[in-house]
């Protein structure tokens, strides 16, 4: 099974997993890393996620996988939140951080620019609206390269 099936598969039996506890998939990763494989699975729940949340949707997630027989290859499975420096991937991404400042780097230039710091104000129809300092930018959503939160410490 190539890598886009493994993931494709894995997100299949995920998603009814987390909704069981009210969580999100963000992302998964399977990739080889030096001689061993790794299924890396990145959720996210309204308040956090705990060390005991990715325990319990580990657990379950490595039965599954076993059971259904999707990963043939040796691998080690991490489950985590994606953390404050995830990249930004989908709507449902960018509206969790509305209000919020993010850097948006695009695929091709926008007024000459490709990239862009400002708050997100809204994401829908495949548009990011994007609020620079005198304008709303929309963005189109597949034409972002990566975007992530602008953060200040």
């Amino acid at each position: 099974m190539g890598i886009k099936s493994v993931v494709d598969a894995v997100s299949e039996v995920v998603k009814p997993v987390l909704a069981e506890d009210d969580l999100e998939l963000v992302d998964i990763e399977y990739k080889k890393e030096g001689p061993r494989w790794f299924l890396r699975i990145f959720i996210h729940k309204t308040g956090g996620i705990t060390v005991k949340d990715c325990q319990k949707i580990s657990r379950q997630v490595e039965d599954i996988i076993e059971i259904e027989d999707i990963i043939a290859d040796k691998y080690f499975l991490e489950v985590s939140s994606p953390g404050l420096d995830r990249p930004l991937k989908s709507e449902k991404d960018l509206l969790r951080n509305l209000n919020q400042r993010v850097c948006v780097y695009t695929r091709s230039p926008i007024n000459k620019k490709s990239k862009f710091v400002g708050t997100v104000k809204n994401a829908e129809d495949g548009l990011l609206f994007l609020k620079l300092d005198d304008e709303v930018l929309s963005i189109p959503i597949d034409e972002i390269k990566k975007a992530t939160l602008d953060i200040k410490f």
